[in-house]
């Protein structure tokens, strides 16, 4: 029987501590490393969770991958600097599933991002990307 729900993090340790701690988890080889075609191994997913580094790289990764997956991803927002290791060493299961009742679809995400100063002008602009990812959504 095909799993409802998976979280995909980053690197071997971060796999095994959600694997030691009761989730379902797979793990890819560094942010970047996630292959397109593999996003069909998802499809019998309802949700996939993203995981990854909360830095830069790890925020790239979590939303190409999210791009990829469509509307079953969700993205974590794991605290500055930690990875899921890190978060674990002084915070719990129940801790982390927060984490996952507070993941954000990549729209959703993509909105939360724009800075609460933007200029009217500029708006249009960001909201132009946005508003073509929910159409996409939409028509598929």
């Amino acid at each position: 029987m095909w799993e409802k729900e998976v979280i995909v993090c980053e690197g071997e340790i971060d796999t095994l501590t959600l694997l030691q701690n009761g989730f379902n988890a797979c793990g890819v080889l560094g942010a970047g490393s996630f292959r397109d075609e593999w996003a069909g191994k998802f499809k019998h997913c309802q949700t996939v969770y993203l995981s990854f580094d909360g830095d830069e790289a790890g925020t790239k990764a979590n939303c190409k991958i999210a791009e990829l997956l469509g509307p079953k991803a969700r993205l974590i927002s794991l605290p500055d600097g930690q990875d899921v290791n890190d978060f674990f060493k002084d915070k719990t299961k129940e801790d982390y599933q927060k984490l996952l009742d507070d993941s954000l679809t990549l729209i959703e995400f993509k909105v939360k991002q724009i800075p609460a100063a933007t200029s009217p002008t500029r708006l249009p602009q960001i909201l132009d990307s946005i508003l073509k990812d929910m159409a996409a959504i939409n028509i598929a």
